[in-house]
C-alpha cells in the first residue's frame, strides 16, 4: 500500500514536469525497498533520483541522494564502493549552504549522511567507525525537533559500542537514549527498546551490574508505552 501511494506521488511530479521532486520520488521509493527487504531495483532508483537532481539543487541536498546511492549499494552486496560514495555524500554535505526546502525535514543533511554511512560501516564490521558517525548524527539531531531521531541514534550508537565489548559505555549510552525516548511512542523507538533489552541479556548473563539495572527501565518503558 505505501508503495502504491509513492508511485503515486511519483506520477503527479511527472504529470507536473518537476524534475527535482521526481528525484525526491525516487529516493523515497528507492528506501522503502530498502526497508522492506526488496533490493533488487534500489541502485536503480537511487541513480535515477540522482541523475534528476545532481546540479539542480544545493549541494547538502544531492548529498541525501548520493548516500542514497551509497546505501543502495551496500544492500546489493558493495559495501566497500558504497563508503567511497558516502565519501562523496559527505563532501557534499559540508561544502555547500541552503537546502531543497523539502529536505529539510528530517534534519540537517550531514546528519543523515552520517547516519547511512554508521549502518553501512556496521555492516562491513566496522563498529568504532560506526559508533563515531551514530554519535555524530545525534549530536546534529540533539536540540532539534527531531528528538526521536536523535535518541535512536544514540540507541545505534550504544549498540556499535556493545559490538566492541565497552559495555559500561554501552549501558550510559543506551540510558541516555532512553531519556530521550521520554514521551515517545513509536515503531521504530519500541523495536531499537527491544533490540536494547536482547543486547542486555547476553550481557546480563556475563554477570553486568549496569545492564541489569537498565533493562529495567527499560522493560517500565515498553510497559509503559505499550
Amino acid at each position: 500500500m505505501a508503495q502504491r501511494w509513492y508511485l503515486q506521488s511519483y506520477a503527479l511530479t511527472r504529470e507536473a514536469d518537476d524534475g527535482p521532486h521526481q528525484g525526491f520520488a525516487l529516493r523515497i521509493l528507492a528506501h522503502h525497498g530498502m526497508d522492506t527487504g526488496h533490493q533488487e531495483h534500489t541502485v536503480d532508483l537511487a541513480d535515477a533520483a540522482l541523475a534528476q537532481v545532481r546540479g539542480r539543487v544545493p549541494a547538502p541536498t544531492e548529498s541525501l541522494f548520493v548516500v542514497c546511492r551509497a546505501r543502495a549499494l551496500s544492500g546489493a552486496g558493495s559495501p566497500r564502493k558504497a563508503l567511497a560514495v558516502a565519501g562523496r555524500a559527505r563532501a557534499l554535505a559540508e561544502s555547500g549552504a541552503g537546502t531543497a526546502g523539502w529536505d529539510a525535514m528530517w534534519g540537517a543533511a550531514a546528519a543523515a549522511v552520517d547516519s547511512h554511512t554508521a549502518a553501512i560501516l556496521t555492516r562491513l564490521g566496522d563498529h568504532a567507525g560506526a559508533e563515531t558517525h551514530w554519535a555524530s548524527a545525534a549530536r546534529h539531531y540533539r536540540g532539534t525537533e527531531h528528538q526521536r531521531i536523535a535518541a535512536l541514534s544514540t540507541a545505534a550508537e550504544g549498540r556499535a559500542q556493545c559490538a566492541q565489548g565497552h559495555v559500561e559505555r554501552a549501558c550510559a549510552t543506551w540510558g541516555r537514549a532512553l531519556d530521550g525516548m521520554t514521551g515517545i511512542r513509536s515503531t521504530r523507538t519500541r523495536q531499537a527498546v527491544i533490540t536494547l533489552r536482547s543486547d542486555l541479556a547476553r550481557l546480563r548473563r556475563r554477570g553486568a551490574r549496569s545492564a541489569q539495572a537498565l533493562d529495567d527501565r527499560a522493560r517500565v518503558w515498553l510497559h509503559e508505552t505499550a
